[in-house]
């Protein structure tokens, strides 16, 4: 086969073809100044979707072919081929041609009306024997004429000059083009140094498979036990902890010389390097399916994108615009898919900047993903650790936060499955102005399944020559190709069968193509091992078409973008790309929605930075654009960096969170997420009594409690201390302070979780006297771990209680446990165990806070419970009552992580803002459909085995969330109850536990959103925070007025990553500030406008004006890392507001403060010990109103209320309980 295939590659009779055989006629064009134009002829009987066409329809009756003993000797080659479209013969309609795995390429001309003529033989391009699997067309050579380069598995490539009237000529060799034994995949085509030569990129994948078979390679161990890899495949081969893995082969950059030859590139000049800059040493052995050349950072150069397989995960070479190119800050992009097939990119939310997909392997499909392998992710590594590169088995979607980084919301999205992908192509299937999903998937056998691999396993060592025998025992993996609506808010629904885009063919390359010159993307797929789908685009919906007439040598404008201006949306932008498809390359053509609109505008910044605009342009009209009428350079899309908000400040503080690793899935295995690093907390107060904020920081097991003294011009000095200065024997959580007549006292939550033992304390209390720092008293720890810690007021007398809430009952994770309340006496804090009572059996209690909801001057005990709602608890004068139910709140479970109240409406009200695990998670519950978690001993080993579940419709039965894989280890007799994986597929959780179901407690979850729930006086209203907010989990929540406008805003810590193995973790927040537009609305501010960048996971945060210029600073603690901390810059000085309460109460804990503006109240904010996440913000308030105020009411603890003249000039104020009101500054 191999001489075969070196003979016929340089088979030059080659008979050309001429225009005049085609049946079909170009557009009737109209020249305008720098374009023409012409009338498109678009049906308005047509529908949404798309027409699958037969062969009989078409004549294309091409089949890429792959015999099974082919497949089991190089299982590479079931990765298919793909298509290339191209307008070959200059007759204005696209030709098609097909790549064959085993079989001849064919070359398909358009006749028009979807009617196709093979003209392989006479274009002399079968590439008989060759192993083909990618190809694309472009003028390389730049005359105008499209040429064709082919991509081989097992080399050499091949390239064909193009005639312009279908005849080519191949001059591969003489280009230097050849590319032996490498096992190249997709071919992407872009000008990489700006010189105006096209230049190719060529992805390799490994010629075939190692560790599966069929490839060259031995094994030998010398007698020290060293084992050495021998055959020519050797260097694909990586020895690690004793485990081979397979590596793939090394990309090709081709640089066109512009005479019609290449030179290849090296990867150690200094043309590629690493993150730091530096050139790389090596060249990188991948398993590359996709590459792609697009100008992703938009600063005018063709960047590029891999889709990497396996363990050699994606890379990112940015651009410098000389074709050199630097791998991508770490923290840019979070997370990768494991099994990187594909990657398209497009503005999906109209930002202005590009965002991507890559596509992996998690099916849809309940029954699927019970059968197959790979639904578990990486280990976790150590707390801390925030710039590693996730590999995670599902499809990742990438947003453009606008400043070289990107967000990972797949799941947010719900484009996280698509069963066995290969191709994502993003198009405007209903014309709407928002590019939809179209994804291509299917395998030839499904090599996951998990029957078909033990059955493998127990074979033993099977022959190379017998490898195609193992595959016989793998089932066929026929899913149906998959279309997603963007339903215009990055959220997405699936929608292949009622648009016709759901055949069940293995599909691999896919193309967008307008066959019929309507104006509308049409589609060709390469199909295995079946005829290829050719689908006509039906939708009726009004268009704009764009082509390019660029200058020699890149005349078809590749690298350009396109704008229109004025259509369906506001703007639409697309990239002129270069093939870069999985192991294809469209059409260059554009589509764009114009909806009602009939006059719009057209702008392309071209590869050259020239710029053209066509105004004037009109409905269902293709245009092309001549870059020789260009003007003169665009100016930067990119907007100048404006000052934030915040400045960093950490670097001052310069302070680390202690964690260390402790597994808590030892104890409990089928722990969706860690417990063991849920601090810590954070609060300001004035510790030293010198009339400013001090600060103090949780610390783990092994750490000490940080705490710093303020100088009162906003300067932090560590305090060390006996009191902190031996290393913590556990951690320190959740955080509170109480100012008093003789000092402050800090309370400090202590965390037995990780020791299970009913010793020590669950509570300290740290008397701070000036500089004397005491320890006061010793709360003794119960069984379950010290969750938050709150104090209040209860009934206005100054007399304190303290809630000490209920975390976990170490290893009975999710059973609920009891909370306790304490009152404070002249000997310490007390339990009062008839209060307590209410508070038995309460839940997993997160978070709390005392708020005062129906101004009735008597707090509310408001606590985020998870696997809960948000609960409600007033008191009587005798006993908390719960009110959750009343309040409309009991139907709201969730995961809630943290709360507090502000005042989002201006009405006096307190609103509740509560964190929850977001929305961009694998579970998406329903009130129809939660997530559920049954649970019990189900081992006999004393602690609870967890099982997750959801209700599966097409089954009609509540199923576990994983796999008998995963529930083996701890529920091994399912293995006798369900031999095959196949039968658990289908098994229920009543299956499951059999007798036992009945009995078995379950709890649920309905909602997983981060709320603001709005006060309305008899109850609470649920809403939503904004899309970016649901990215993340939330911990830390602050309220305050941020940026000075006179309206509350919101401060949220977020992200987890110390969650199980089934469960990736969540990485998409950085720390978000929404500002509040006074009606319970919010805006989302970028981090260039906050100045926020937490990367880590946040955990408690609190807010503080600890520098005294007015503004509202912010501090934010991360797990296992360092504390960030925030100096407000930017914002309009406010009045700062101290209240001078009784000597029990001095600083006024519980009361509400509110100014007078012009006759109106402001927003009611009040003064809290124990709020957000596990912490406690400032007790000196900084207020802000519109216009100028001149009063502030306070409504005291107990229901008194007073109203104070504001002195002319104040910059800060002390008010008595009196109402008097003195002048501080």
């Amino acid at each position: 086969m191999k001489h075969r295939f070196r003979t016929a590659l340089f088979a030059v009779t080659l008979p050309l073809l001429t225009v005049a055989e085609s049946q079909a006629a170009d557009h009737a064009w109209q020249t305008a100044a720098g374009h023409r134009l012409a009338p498109l002829k678009v049906s308005a009987d047509g529908r949404t979707g798309f027409t699958l066409l037969s062969t009989s329809e078409t004549g294309v009756t091409f089949t890429n072919e792959l015999q099974l003993l082919a497949a089991g000797k190089n299982q590479n080659l079931m990765s298919g081929a793909g298509v290339a479209a191209g307008d070959i013969d200059g007759d204005g309609l696209p030709d098609l041609y097909f790549c064959n795995v085993e079989g001849n390429n064919r070359l398909y001309r358009n006749l028009g009306g979807f009617k196709f003529e093979d003209i392989t033989g006479k274009a002399g391009v079968a590439c008989e024997g060759m192993f083909s699997v990618g190809a694309t067309f472009a003028d390389l050579n730049g005359d105008s004429h499209l040429d064709l380069y082919v991509a081989s598995n097992d080399g050499p490539n091949a390239y064909f000059v193009g005639d312009g009237k279908g005849g080519f000529t191949n001059l591969t060799k003489q280009a230097g083009l050849e590319l032996h034994r490498l096992g190249c995949t997709t071919v992407a085509v872009a000008d990489v140094n700006g010189d105006g030569h096209l230049d190719l990129y060529v992805g390799a994948y490994g010629e075939n498979t190692v560790l599966r078979g069929g490839a060259d390679v031995s094994y030998t161990t010398d007698r020290y036990g060293n084992t050495r890899i021998r055959g020519r495949h050797a260097r694909r081969l990586v020895l690690e902890n004793g485990l081979l893995s397979e590596l793939g082969d090394t990309n090709i950059l081709f640089l066109n010389n512009g005479n019609n030859t290449f030179t290849v590139q090296s990867w150690t000049d200094g043309t590629f390097k690493d993150e730091d800059g530096k050139p790389l040493t090596s060249a990188p052995l991948d398993l590359t399916l996709t590459a792609m050349f697009r100008d992703i950072n938009q600063d005018g150069h063709p960047d590029i994108y891999e889709c990497n397989d396996f363990q050699t995960p994606d890379r990112f070479w940015l651009n410098d615009g000389t074709g050199k190119f630097q791998a991508v800050d770490r923290l840019a992009i979070r997370s990768v898919s494991v099994f990187s097939m594909g990657v398209a990119f497009a503005d999906l939310n109209h930002d202005g900047w590009d965002d991507f997909l890559t596509c992996d392997m998690l099916s849809q499909y309940h029954e699927l993903r019970m059968q197959q392998q790979g639904q578990t992710n990486p280990i976790p590594v150590r707390p801390g650790i925030i710039d590693d590169r996730m590999q995670i088995r599902r499809n990742t979607l990438f947003i453009n936060r606008g400043d070289g980084t990107y967000a990972e919301i797949a799941n947010y999205a719900g484009l996280q499955a698509s069963d066995w992908s290969w191709m994502p192509i993003f198009m405007d299937v209903d014309m709407d102005g928002w590019e939809d999903m179209l994804v291509s998937n299917g395998h030839a056998y499904d090599t996951q399944d998990h029957d078909a691999g033990e059955k493998k396993m127990s074979m033993g060592t099977i022959p190379s020559q017998m490898a195609h025998t193992v595959l016989q025992h793998y089932p066929k993996l026929l899913t149906p190709n998959v279309a997603f609506r963007n339903q215009q808010d990055l959220t997405f629904k699936e929608m292949g069968a009622d648009w016709g885009f759901n055949s069940t063919q293995v599909t691999h390359g896919f193309v967008q193509v307008d066959l019929d010159l309507d104006g509308d993307m049409d589609l060709v797929g390469n199909c295995l091992n079946n005829p290829a789908l050719v689908y006509r685009n039906e939708t009726p919906a009004p268009r704009v078409a764009v082509k390019l007439k660029g200058k020699a040598p890149n005349t078809q404008g590749i690298g350009a973008r396109v704008k229109l201006l004025g259509g369906a949306v506001p703007s639409q932008q697309r990239e002129v790309q270069g093939g870069g498809h999985y192991l294809s390359g469209g059409e260059p053509l554009l589509s764009f929605a114009t909806g009602a609109s009939t006059s719009m505008t057209i702008e392309v910044t071209w590869r050259s930075g020239k710029r053209s605009v066509v105004t004037g342009v009109r409905p269902n009209h293709i245009y092309e654009i001549d870059e020789a009428s260009a003007g003169a350079a665009a100016p930067s899309s990119i907007p100048p960096v404006s000052q934030s908000l915040f400045a960093d400040f950490s670097k001052e503080l310069n302070h680390t969170h202690h964690e260390e690793t402790y597994d808590d899935f030892a104890r409990q295995p089928l722990l969706y997420k860690k417990l063991s690093q849920l601090g810590p907390g954070i609060a300001w107060a004035d510790l030293d009594g010198d009339g400013d904020d001090d600060l103090a920081i949780g610390a783990g097991l092994g750490g000490n409690l940080g705490v710093f003294r303020n100088d009162g011009q906003g300067k932090l000095t560590a305090w060390e201390d006996p009191a902190w200065a031996t290393p913590n024997i556990r951690d320190q959580i959740g955080l509170a302070a109480l100012p008093g007549s003789s000092g402050t006292e800090l309370l400090v939550g202590w965390s037995n979780y990780e020791d299970g033992l009913e010793l020590g304390p669950a509570v300290h209390s740290l008397r701070f006297t000036g500089s004397k720092v005491e320890l006061a008293q010793e709360i003794p720890t119960t069984l379950t771990t010290t969750g938050p810690l709150a104090v209040a007021d209860l009934d206005g007398t100054g007399s304190f209680v303290l809630f000490v809430g209920g975390r976990v009952l170490p290893g009975r994770f999710p059973e609920a446990v009891s909370s306790r309340l304490f009152r404070r006496n002249s000997g310490g804090w007390v339990e009062d165990v008839a209060l307590s009572a209410a508070f038995k059996q309460l839940g997993l209690i997160s978070a709390a806070t005392f708020s005062d909801l129906n101004g009735d001057g008597k707090p509310e005990l408001v606590l985020a419970v998870e696997w809960g709602p948000i609960q409600v608890y007033g008191f009587d004068g005798t006993a908390f009552v719960d009110r959750t139910e009343s309040l409309g709140l009991a139907a709201e479970t969730g995961w809630w992580q943290s709360v507090t109240a502000g005042d989002f409406d201006g009405d006096g009200r307190l609103d509740i803002v509560a964190g929850n695990v977001g929305l961009n998670n694998p579970f998406k519950p329903t009130r129809d459909n939660p997530t559920l978690a049954y649970h019990a001993d189900l081992n006999g080993l004393g602690t609870r085995e967890i099982l997750l579940a959801y209700r599966e419709p097409k089954l009609g039965k509540i199923v576990p969330r994983w796999d008998r894989k995963e529930l083996d280890p701890v529920l091994p007799a399912l293995r006798f109850k369900f031999p095959r994986h196949k039968d658990f597929s289908t098994a229920g959780i009543a299956d499951i536990l059999g007798d036992r179901y009945s009995s078995t407690p379950r709890v649920a979850a309905v909602q997983m959103a981060n709320v603001v729930f709005m006060n309305r006086g008899d109850r609470f209203e649920p809403v939503e925070l904004p899309g970016e907010a649901q990215w993340a989990p939330v911990f830390g929540i602050n309220v305050a007025d941020f940026d000075g406008n006179g309206t509350e805003d919101i401060f949220l810590a977020q992200n987890f990553f110390a969650a199980s193995t089934s469960v990736p973790r969540y990485d998409a927040g950085r720390g978000l500030l929404l500002l509040g537009d006074g009606k319970g609305g919010f805006t989302i501010q970028t981090s260039r406008q906050s100045g926020i960048l937490v990367w880590g996971e946040s955990r408690g945060s609190a807010a503080s004006d600890y520098d005294g210029d007015g503004r509202t600073d912010l501090v934010v603690s991360q797990n296992g890392t360092e504390t960030k901390l925030y100096r407000n810059e930017l914002a309009k000085p406010g009045l700062r507001v101290r209240l001078k309460g009784g000597p029990v109460n001095p600083s006024g804990i519980g009361a509400a403060i509110r100014l007078i503006a012009d006759g109106k109240l402001g927003p009611s904010r009040e003064l809290r010990a124990g709020s957000g996440y596990l912490s406690q913000d400032s007790l000196v308030q900084v207020m802000h109103s519109a216009k100028p105020a001149t009063a502030i009411q306070v409504a005291w603890p107990g229901g008194k209320s007073t109203t104070s003249t504001i002195p002319s000039g104040a910059r800060e104020v002390e008010i008595s309980e009196t109402g008097d009101i003195r002048l501080v500054r």
